[in-house]
């Protein structure tokens, strides 16, 4: 399998949310090495992250519509502790996050002048479950609301 091949799985693999960026970048810095040694590990976390990849079948779809302001923020969102994007207060985000068990705690931190912080679980989730969960922000507190609407 030559890179190209190797940077289009990887590519699939952020974009569907089974790598996290920082994961994203590493393995693309491996797979870019100029070095002429054979990365086999790579290949053995590719192909082991699309396994997992097409095993889960359910999705929590995180969704902001964003929110007019003169700075943007920092939105740094982490699931059961992984931080899994920074995303842009005032464009706002859609993300999708693979279930990989019946209960996700999510902590969204923003970052302007001061950081604050929401955090809330969803549980009872099952495996090939999908849901969304709608975020509001509150601009009076600087928050994003705790009453998630989850369709």
């Amino acid at each position: 399998m030559d890179k190209l091949e190797n940077l289009k799985k990887l590519k699939q693999l952020f974009d569907d949310g089974v790598l996290s960026e920082k994961e994203y970048s590493e393995m693309k810095n491996e797979i870019l090495n100029i070095q002429n040694v054979t990365n086999e590990k790579t290949h053995k976390e590719i192909d082991t992250r699309e396994n997992e990849r097409n095993s889960i079948k359910g999705n929590i779809n995180l969704i902001f519509k964003g929110v007019f302001m003169l700075m943007d923020a920092k939105i740094k969102i982490h699931v059961d502790n992984e931080l899994i994007a920074t995303e842009s207060l005032k464009k706002g985000f859609n993300i999708s996050i693979p279930v990989k068990k019946d209960t996700h705690t999510f902590k969204i931190i923003q970052s302007l002048l001061i950081s604050t912080k929401t955090e809330f679980t969803i549980s009872e989730l099952q495996e090939g479950d999908n849901c969304t969960v709608l975020l509001e922000y509150d601009r009076t507190t600087g928050t994003f609301s705790n009453n998630i609407k989850i369709n």
